[in-house]
Parts: C-alpha cells; sequence; structure tokens
C-alpha cells in the first residue's frame, strides 16, 4: 500500500485527477473535455487532468513522484468490470490508493456489472451515454465525497425488488411503515441528502451540524433500515418510498 504524501497542488492550486483509458483517441478525447474552457462554467477547471494508458503506468509514475490524486477515473468503454483484467485493476488501484475515490466509465449498463463494481469499492459509475454536463456533475459530486449511482441502476433495483414488497404482504406494510415513522425531521433531512450521494462532511455543513452529529444520525439510520453500508441504505430507502408512492 502506497504511503500518504503531502498534498501536491500545481502552480494554480487544483489537485490532480487520473484519467485511465488504454485507447488514446477516447483518453484524448476525455481529456480535451474535462479541461475545455467554457463560458460561465469552471467545467473541472480546479484540476489538472493526469492521462495515462493503464492503471500500471499511473501506479508507477506515482511511485517515482508522489503527487497528490483527488480521484481515479478508469474508462472502460464496453468491457465489463467482471472480466478479469478490469477487476483486477480496480482492486490493484484499491490496494495502492485505498484513499482515493474510484470512478468507473462505462458503456455497460447491465446491472449485476453496476453492482459489482460496487462492491469492488468504486464510488461512481458513469455511462458514456450521459451527456457532459452530466458526466462533470457526477465526477464533481464523487470528488466533494459523494457517491453516483446511475438513476437507472435505482430505479431497476427497486422494479426488480417490488415483487418482494407487494401491498397485500403481511410482513412488509407494517414494517415499511414503522420504519419511516421512527425517523426524526433531522433524521429524514439527513436521509435526503444521502439519497443525493453528499459526504457526511458536505451534509454537516448544509444541515448546520458536527460532522460526528452527521455520523450519528447515519449509523441509527442504517440500524433502522437495516443496511449494511450507506449504498445500501440508499438502495433500500429508494425502494420503499417507491413502495409508498
Amino acid at each position: 500500500m502506497l504511503q500518504k504524501s503531502k498534498v501536491d497542488l500545481d502552480n494554480n492550486n487544483r489537485a490532480r485527477l487520473a484519467l485511465i483509458d488504454p485507447r488514446q483517441l477516447t483518453r484524448m478525447s476525455l481529456l480535451a473535455l474535462l479541461t475545455a474552457a467554457s463560458p460561465g462554467t469552471r467545467r473541472l477547471s480546479d484540476f489538472t487532468i493526469m492521462p495515462y494508458a493503464n492503471p500500471n503506468e499511473f501506479v508507477s509514475d506515482y511511485l517515482e513522484r508522489p503527487w497528490s490524486v483527488g480521484m481515479i477515473v478508469l474508462n472502460i468503454g464496453a468491457a465489463s468490470v467482471c472480466e478479469d483484467d478490469i477487476h483486477n485493476a480496480i482492486l490493484r488501484l484499491r490496494h495502492e490508493l485505498p484513499d482515493i475515490p474510484i470512478v468507473i466509465l462505462s458503456d455497460d449498463d447491465e446491472l449485476c456489472n453496476v453492482l459489482t463494481a460496487f462492491r469492488n469499492g468504486v464510488r461512481g459509475y458513469i455511462l458514456s451515454s450521459f451527456d457532459p454536463p452530466k458526466v462533470i456533475q457526477a465526477l464533481r459530486l464523487v470528488v466533494s465525497g459523494g457517491t453516483f449511482i446511475p438513476d437507472s441502476t435505482l430505479e431497476e433495483i427497486a422494479e426488480k425488488t417490488a415483487g418482494l414488497f407487494k401491498e397485500d404482504s403481511h410482513d412488509y406494510a407494517p414494517i415499511g411503515a414503522a420504519v419511516f415513522d421512527s425517523f426524526t425531521p433531522r433524521q429524514m433531512e439527513v436521509l435526503q441528502l444521502l439519497r443525493e450521494g453528499k459526504s457526511n462532511k458536505f451534509i454537516a455543513y448544509e444541515l448546520g451540524m458536527k460532522e460526528c452529529t452527521v455520523k450519528t444520525h447515519v449509523r441509527k439510520i442504517m440500524s433502522k433500515l437495516k443496511a449494511t453500508n450507506r449504498t445500501h441504505a440508499v438502495f433500500l430507502l429508494s425502494q420503499m418510498t417507491n413502495e409508498k408512492n
């Protein structure tokens, strides 16, 4: 595991984003997109994009001259996260730089593959079908500490699990109502921001509370939902909300 280094900024006080893509054409196209000047918007002007052809090239470069990494974007194109080389690349990046968020850029929106990516520890999954502003918005969310999950993924999960919670179910109806009724007004505010993928730090700032207080609310919310992690809590909340509506 790589040791943490001091934050290393460029001359414009911008942290660096590692863009990994084995195809030169798409790599350079993404580089142009993410660094393009656009009147009235900052794009990702607070980042310097560092392009690499593969994870090994990136890790080797980092070992030779450690610098701060704000985020790693791995463009896998039409490949699947279940393929051995992609799977191993993600695991290596997670091992070498465990504190740096990884975002997958992919053509594949298959639910099982999206979920596999999150199980492997990525913090965002962006589809190549997104328009540029949405891609940039998703990257900003992850950089700020959030998690980006495609709306289509949440909708498909809700649809596939809807059959487990029919209106005539003797288990779900009372449990669902009880869970919603048990949330305090403050917890509901935290929940809403969790659904938007906001980090504890952002939630604390937005709601005017200490970060440790937010963590306490999140733990209680996860306990009430019987969720194993934040992403699982968002999934469960999405399912329950759809059932109520």
